[in-house]
């Protein structure tokens, strides 16, 4: 058997080199890959012959951009989430600085609705009315925070 096989027929250290450089003819690559079909020794032998060719290092350049592609990506990642957290709190603070949960808002939307469902006040009216209302309601938006912002409270 051309010294492919030990005596105790597995795979030789001749067979092993044959079957990784590929110089071993047709007819011997079909008797050792038959014999690593049943062999686990072998197998086991044959693996560790082929994982130092395939695992090697990374290259340092490759890892230090590897790494910054990381970095970018995580900022990016934090920077989204906290502009979203920030939204977040700055509509909260709107609302609540706002007065829409004492009622305000809430009592002159009811009136202002029962005047247009009456048919005292004409679309065009309500509209006007409505910019007002708006405007009224951000002049004490800036009153509330403006007295956050001091410290005080009307």
């Amino acid at each position: 058997m051309n010294g492919t096989f030990d005596k105790n027929g597995h795979i030789s250290k001749i067979g092993f080199q044959a079957l990784t450089s590929g110089k071993a003819g047709e007819l011997t690559r079909l008797e050792l890959a038959e014999h690593l079909d049943w062999c686990d020794l072998c197998v086991d032998r044959y693996s560790l012959l082929m994982t130092d060719d395939i695992l090697m290092d990374a290259p340092e350049q490759l890892s230090e951009s590897v790494m910054a592609n990381i970095r970018r990506r995580a900022i990016a990642f934090f920077t989204g989430q906290a502009a979203k957290v920030c939204a977040a709190a700055c509509l909260t603070i709107i609302i609540w600085c706002g007065g829409i949960f004492n009622g305000n808002i809430m009592a002159q939307g009811e009136a202002f609705s029962e005047k247009v469902a009456a048919g005292g006040i004409s679309f065009s009216q309500s509209v006007f009315r409505f910019g007002d209302a708006i405007e009224n309601w951000l002049g004490g938006l800036s009153i509330n925070v403006r007295g956050v912002e001091h410290g005080t409270e009307e």
